[in-house]
């Protein structure tokens, strides 16, 4: 669209031809080429006038007038006016058109009618110097001498500098010495020194007393090097006035340049002395002062120029630098502040302000102070220079790289801008990046080694380990002993798997410096990931002796010791670690580890509670809490840590397991279930959830669902003794022997040693009456401790179940022998004897019980009811009498008391105490008996009966009641033989009356 647009602007490109056509003869002009200048012009001309404005009016009449000046100084003055005609068609304002006209009237000898054009052009812009130079031209012409005059001072007035303005005017007025010394501080000021000291002289001739002129002799020589010429021009000066300030300062420069310090500071004083107000003279001395080194001299000088001119520059500057002579850097920043305010692009200033804030080290400052500066000088290779090192004194990585970016852009090949770019892009982790500016270094200066060490920097960040022994090798050809590239070269090996190599790299940078620190925690490191611990700790060692405080080192030394188990020494380390970083959590969570290994287990929960305080959401850190209070038996608490750990970490199976072992230990069985039962969701073989749930519900009285449990913790673990024998002790609990019995046997193959499960198989057994392969067990009790008194026991019970008696008695001898005093023995032995009837050794044996322990109650009533048998019934009174001293509602004391007095015919006595048993137990059968007794032979046989009744639902063989009963029975019951059966209830033994 842009393109069609050019394409019909046709004023445009009339414009854009003709303006191509005037610049091409006016720089055929520019090399006398007249003719071709000629045709240029009016070939524009005729372009122009081919074309009517209608949109660009302006720009063709601008166009008309260069033109016409073109035409004009090639002599096509008809031409011209017809350039000049169109310029000033529709607008007679535009200052080029007007002088255009006036310079062709000039031409054509019409002095007063170019006037006119030139007065209307000056009406617009009274300060246009061109105008008024040929204004000036025309007057000259028309032979108007003192408007000519005029004209040409306006020129130099405008333009001090304009000597041929001053050329026209003093060739009209040749006498004026003011004028001549005005053109000759003009060529003096364009360094036309020849033609400034022909006008100096030129005016000391109309007048050889003007003092300018002989200051500007003088300030002419100076410029030419002539210091005693221009000394003897301004002695002139002060012989025809002594008086003059000005010549005084002016002789003071002079002298202060030829470096004859005192006499132009005597000069300096006296110009002073004449006119102290003299703010150049303060500023002049200053600056001399400052020059010789009179630094606090020269701040006192300016100090009195900026009070008699504080908006001058000059004064500030110099103070500026003085002050930075006396190295005074507070007061510079303050001075420089100030020459700042005044011209906030001032470059001196902001440098000189950069340069005290580094002094003071106010690092930040300096940084905005040079940022300023190089804004004002964007490619000053000093203030690049001093912004680079202070960026790398402060380590500004990124701002660093964009100074040294800076540098190369003046200076490609800059080194020190090479090497410090390659650290920055080092440090902001741009490994290529610096890899390839160190590159770059290389090619700039191949033999530095900063260059190859830059370079494998680079690798190390890079992880590019070949490359990186590569570099290394390069490296120490040239220079062996380089400890940090030998300790690179380590790194490259560990990276490449290649441990005994890496490990004699840093081995050779220990040799070159035994106190290196990072080759001593890098070879410690890799030792330690090898396993070995204690080589590890030898080496942490050494790399502590070199820094002492670093948290880090006592860390990972710590470390070392805890995997070796020696708690203690990691609890001297970890300590060492928790001071140094107060707020390192692993510190404090592996000192929390330690302690709890050392058994410290009140410390270790506090390390513990540091942990959590900077860091409550770490879960391993609830764990450790939760183990060293469950150490201390602090269960709810120890519950509550394992129930945080499993709620921020729910994969923590180890925190649910602890927290449900604690609710466990607690009672808190409803809440331990749902705990263990998360942890079966999750894997239903978990052997310790099983075995936890199980005795949960079974101690919640659940016996079914711990036996069900137990079952599948045998069958997740087939190979667990305790699984089967705790499934056997639920099996029985649910009254399921053969299972029972069968997870017995399990256990007991599993564990052969283990005598518990073997006595659990042995009871199994002889519930079931299974004598022979109980006595089996026992045997195998006895195999594993032949002492073992109550294997004894119960084998003797076993045999006595296959009717061996007699080795029954064997093993209960055998028994008391191992244990005399075991009253235990005694007491079966006594009912083994009894049982066979032999009454005498079984009173013998129970009073053996009873001297080792009077109080025993079992052996107590056995001996009342044998002495009862045997017809001696005061004995067995007193031994019941004895019982119900030690335990006066002992149920069998009670009843063997009562039947004692039934047999002495002490019926309402025996009936007494029987209703004391009834009370405790209404179903004792014994008490039945003997009441049916006493009821019988007091005359009762009708309310007997019944007793008699009650007793044979437990013993229907007891002969002596089926002979009472029919002998008070009806005629039509017939009657039983006597038979003689020894019943048993609750251990004790049926006695006959």
């Amino acid at each position: 669209m842009a393109l069609f647009q050019g394409l019909l602007d046709r004023e445009g490109r009339v414009l854009d031809k003709a303006n191509r056509l005037a610049k091409s003869g006016f720089a055929a002009l520019e090399v006398d080429a007249h003719s071709r200048a000629t045709i240029a012009f009016v070939k524009a001309l005729e372009i122009l006038g081919a074309q009517e404005p209608r949109a660009r009016i302006e720009d063709f009449q601008e166009a008309y007038a260069t033109i016409g000046s073109g035409l004009l100084r090639v002599g096509r003055i008809e031409s011209a006016q017809t350039a000049a005609t169109h310029a000033l068609t529709g607008n007679g304002g535009d200052l080029r058109a007007l002088g255009l006209q006036g310079d062709i009237f000039l031409a054509q000898e019409r002095a007063s009618d170019a006037l006119g054009y030139y007065d209307a052009g000056l009406s617009i812009d009274p300060k246009a110097k061109d105008l008024w130079e040929r204004k000036g031209d025309a007057h000259v012409a028309l032979e108007q001498r003192p408007e000519a005059i005029r004209a040409y001072m306006q020129v130099v007035n405008l333009d001090p500098d304009d000597v041929e303005g001053y050329r026209r005017v003093l060739a009209l007025v040749p006498d004026d010495a003011e004028l001549w010394v005005r053109a000759g501080e003009a060529h003096r000021r364009r360094n036309e020194l020849d033609e400034a000291q022909t006008a100096f002289d030129r005016a000391l001739r109309i007048n050889s007393e003007t003092k300018e002129a002989l200051e500007g002799k003088a300030l002419t020589y100076l410029a030419a090097g002539e210091p005693q010429r221009a000394i003897r021009c301004l002695d002139r000066v002060i012989q025809l006035d002594p008086y003059d300030p000005d010549a005084w300062r002016l002789r003071g420069d002079v002298l202060g340049a030829s470096n004859q310090n005192e006499e132009a500071l005597r000069s300096y004083d006296e110009a002073l002395r004449q006119r102290d107000g003299d703010a150049a003279a303060w500023t002049s001395r200053a600056e001399l002062l400052r020059k010789t080194g009179r630094s606090i001299d020269a701040v006192s000088a300016y100090d009195r120029a900026i009070g008699i001119t504080p908006k001058t520059l000059a004064p500030w500057e110099g103070r500026l630098e003085a002050l930075r002579s006396l190295a005074r850097w507070d007061e510079v920043v303050k001075e420089a502040s100030k020459v700042i305010s005044l011209d906030p692009r001032h470059a001196g200033a902001l440098y000189a302000k950069a340069h005290a804030c580094i002094q003071l080290n106010r690092r930040e400052e300096a940084v905005a102070a040079l940022d300023g500066f190089l804004a004002v000088e964007p490619r000053s290779y000093d203030g690049l220079e001093a912004k680079r090192d202070l960026l790398l004194r402060t380590e500004q990585w990124s701002d660093l790289v964009v100074a040294c970016d800076a540098i190369l852009a003046i200076q490609p090949h800059h080194p020190r801008a090479l090497k410090d770019k390659g650290r920055a892009l080092l440090a902001l982790g741009k490994a290529e990046e610096a890899y390839a500016t160190f590159e770059t270094l290389r090619l700039v200066t191949p033999d530095d080694l900063d260059a190859l060490r830059g370079q494998r920097d680079a690798l190390r960040h890079s992880k590019n380990a070949k490359v990186l022994l590569r570099t290394c090798e390069a490296i120490l050809q040239k220079d062996p002993a380089d400890a940090s590239t030998w300790t690179a070269r380590g790194e490259a090996h560990q990276t490449l798997g290649q441990s005994e190599e890496a490990i004699t790299a840093f081995d050779t940078v220990l040799r070159l410096d035994p106190r290196n620190t990072d080759a001593s925690a890098r070879k410690a490191a890799l030792l330690f990931s090898l396993g070995r611990y204690a080589d590890s700790v030898k080496a942490f060692d050494v790399a502590i002796e070199a820094n002492p405080a670093s948290a880090g080192l006592w860390y990972e030394k710590g470390r070392a010791h805890y995997r070796l188990n020696a708690f203690a020494d990691a609890v001297d380390c970890l300590d060492r670690a928790t001071r140094y970083a107060p707020g390192d959590v692993k510190g404090w969570y592996l000192f929390g580890l330690a302690l709890e290994g050392e058994k410290r287990y009140e410390q270790a929960v506090a390390a513990f509670d540091r942990t959590l305080a900077l860091d409550v959401n770490q879960a391993k850190a609830w764990l450790g809490k939760g183990t060293a209070l469950h150490w201390l038996k602090r269960y709810e608490d120890a519950a509550t840590s394992y129930g945080k750990a499993a709620t921020l970490d729910p994969t923590m199976v180890p925190a649910l397991l602890k927290q449900g072992a604690c609710l466990t230990e607690l009672h808190r069985y409803e809440e331990a279930i749902p705990v263990y039962e998360t942890v079966l969701a999750k894997n239903p073989k978990e052997t310790t959830a099983l075995g936890g749930l199980s005795t949960a519900l079974e101690a919640l009285g659940r016996t079914k669902e711990a036996f069900d449990a137990a079952m599948r913790l045998t069958s997740a673990e087939p190979k667990d003794a305790n699984g089967w024998a705790r499934r056997a002790r639920l099996a029985k609990a649910t009254g399921d022997s053969k299972d029972a019995l069968a997870a017995i046997t399990k256990a007991s193959s599993i564990a052969p040693d283990h005598a518990d499960y073997l006595r659990l198989k042995r009871d199994l057994l002889l519930a079931q009456h299974s004598f022979k392969a109980a006595a089996e067990v026992g045997e195998r009790l006895l195999e594993i401790d032949a002492r073992d008194t109550e294997a004894l026991r119960e084998l003797a019970g076993a045999l006595e179940g296959t009717g061996k008696t007699d080795a029954a008695m064997e093993a209960l001898d055998r028994a008391s022998r191992v244990d005399p005093m075991d009253r235990r023995t005694w007491n079966a032995k006594g009912a083994l004897l009894g049982r066979l009837g032999r009454t005498e050794a079984a009173l013998t044996a129970y009073d053996q019980s009873l001297n080792l322990n009077p109080g025993d109650r079992g052996a107590l009533a056995a001996k009342g009811r044998i002495l009862f048998d045997l017809g001696r019934v005061p004995e067995a009174r007193k031994a019941f009498e004895d019982g119900l001293i030690l335990e006066p509602n002992h149920l069998d004391f009670l009843s063997g008391k009562a039947m004692c007095l039934a047999q002495e015919s002490h019926f309402d006595d025996a009936l007494s105490l029987l209703a004391v048993v009834f009370q405790k137990d209404p179903n004792h059968y014994d008490a039945y008996r003997t009441k049916g007794v006493c009821l019988l032979r007091s005359g009762h046989a009708a309310d007997a009966l019944p007793c008699f009744d009650f007793v044979l639902k437990a013993s229907p063989k007891d002969a002596r009641v089926l002979t009472w009963k029919p002998r008070h029975s009806p005629p039509s019951t017939p009657r039983l033989s006597p038979i003689r059966n020894s019943a048993r209830r609750g251990g004790a033994k049926a006695f006959s009356m």
